[in-house]
């Protein structure tokens, strides 16, 4: 019951509707329910599919599901807490921007050290709260690839989701829509 996340959204990942429609394959409308009493249902929910919706029976069984550690505002009891996410968005230590206490993540990924490899072309967000006494405030990356924050119903800011893959997948590249795929091993010696 945190006032001000009816307005500004949840910043508790194990919650947030980034989560869920990260972690669905509903259809347009069916991905979001309500997590708990005070939860909002959000505007775009109708309009959009879960995230997984789009992927094939052999993508989502190729995904490896990864347990997320994430760090609780005060008013959810301090601490950390953790979840099970075939989906999920970095934290802020994986991305190497801050080492928040408890740890989050137990590395950082390589490919993401500096601010040159972490800028996109528009900010994204993490899974770690902005300190722990805004139930509300989630960290991001902006542009330049340097940390940023803001309120979790910032509409301007991307999703940049990750997954685990095991080490026999692998992806492939479809001149069709200019789009990656998870390729199965009948494709894996394709002749193009």
């Amino acid at each position: 019951p945190v006032t001000n996340r009816k307005n500004q959204g949840n910043n508790r990942w194990l919650y947030s509707n980034a989560r869920q429609i990260l972690n669905s394959d509903g259809a347009k409308g069916e991905w979001w329910t309500a997590q708990h009493e005070y939860d909002v249902k959000p505007n775009y929910a109708e309009g959009n599919a879960g995230f997984l919706n789009a992927f094939t029976g052999f993508e989502k069984n190729v995904i490896l599901p990864k347990t997320n550690r994430c760090i609780l505002d005060d008013a959810d009891g301090g601490g950390s807490e953790t979840m099970i996410d075939k989906v999920w968005l970095p934290s802020t230590y994986a991305m190497a921007l801050e080492i928040f206490q408890p740890l989050e993540d137990e590395h950082t990924y390589e490919a993401f050290t500096s601010n040159e490899e972490r800028a996109y072309q528009s900010n994204y967000w993490t899974r770690t709260i902005n300190g722990k006494t805004s139930g509300s405030g989630v960290r991001n990356v902006n542009v330049s690839g340097a940390l940023g924050y803001g309120s979790a119903n910032n509409g301007g800011v991307a999703l940049c989701p990750f997954c685990l893959l095991p080490t026999s997948a692998y992806i492939a590249w479809s001149d069709s829509d200019n789009a990656y795929y998870f390729a199965d091993d009948s494709q894996r010696n394709a002749v193009i």
